[in-house]
């Protein structure tokens, strides 16, 4: 990977690392990048998230008042499935800024690659080229409107919150003085 796209990628990371922190999620970085880049936690529920960021800089198509962005995936990842299963989150950067972020789940994928043909294998990657304009998202011909900002599958908890049902830290307690002690 050239160099720019390793600073691309480390950026849409945090980016993504960002919004899930905005919504009350904790999030982590894997010591070992197995496949996946951020853990999300619902610290309420314990939920464990894997996810995975891809992120591309977006090349303006005025013809279609948008832009298009090209995401790649390795299959055996995209075909293997785990527990929690795995959730992309394709980051796209366009006019230097990031601008929309698309959120789908590893089996969505591989249904949307083998049944509809969404993207295309090159060896062992697929290769997705989508194309966003301010009314649709759209890979090989299928929309994929439905998964823009689709942040459903994590709602915002910081609205939800309070006081109440956020875990108090430990209790200190203090040792209570021993008689001797006392009568010093």
């Amino acid at each position: 990977m050239a160099r720019g796209g390793l600073y691309l990628g480390k950026s849409g990371q945090f980016a993504v690392m960002a919004e899930f922190l905005i919504r009350g999620y904790n999030v982590a970085i894997p010591e070992v990048d197995i496949g996946e880049d951020v853990f999300v936690v619902n610290d309420d529920t314990g939920v464990l998230n894997r996810i995975q960021v891809k992120a591309a800089n977006a090349q303006a198509r005025a013809r279609l008042g948008g832009y298009a962005a090209k995401f790649s995936f390795g299959w055996p990842q995209v075909a293997t499935q785990r527990t929690p299963d795995l959730m992309y989150v394709l980051a796209c950067r366009h006019k230097d800024r990031w601008c929309d972020y698309i959120l789908m789940g590893r089996r969505t994928l591989f249904d949307l690659h083998t049944g509809y043909g969404v993207g295309y294998r090159v060896g062992e990657q697929i290769l997705l080229r989508v194309t966003i304009t301010p009314d649709d998202v759209r890979g090989n011909g299928k929309s994929l409107q439905v998964h823009r900002e689709d942040w459903s599958r994590f709602p915002d908890l910081t609205s939800t919150r309070t006081a109440d049902r956020i875990p108090a830290g430990p209790k200190v307690v203090t040792p209570e003085k021993t008689a001797v002690e006392s009568s010093k």
